[in-house]
């Protein structure tokens, strides 16, 4: 593992044992060494919609969905938090399309409530 994938999985370990200052700087460490590096994006993406909401997190999870469509279910969970249930729709079945099987009963979900 390279040293930006370790700072991304330590991050993960310290999210888990509520040391959310230590992620957060192994998370900023990670992207500073790769800025594409998808694993960090979709973690601190998912760390950031929960410790500092959705507009802190979009920016990430955004990025994350263009180098790979399967993170659109990720995205789902911004855009909702956000009110815009239509482009969670979006981003779970171009995650969906992409392969991302987890979307399936997100959008199932989200259609039955319109």
């Amino acid at each position: 593992l390279g040293d930006g994938e370790q700072r991304t999985y330590r991050g993960v370990q310290f999210e888990i044992e509520g040391r959310d200052d230590e992620a957060r700087r192994d998370y900023e460490m990670s992207l500073e060494a790769d800025p594409d590096d998808l694993d960090t994006l979709i973690n601190f993406g998912t760390f950031l919609l929960r410790t500092d909401g959705p507009q802190a997190s979009l920016p990430l999870l955004a990025k994350a969905t263009e180098l790979d469509p399967r993170a659109g279910w990720q995205l789902s969970d911004v855009h909702l938090a956000l009110g815009n249930v239509e482009l969670a729709i979006l981003a779970l079945e171009l995650a969906l399309s992409a392969g991302e099987l987890r979307a399936a009963h997100a959008l199932e979900e989200l259609r039955s409530e319109q």
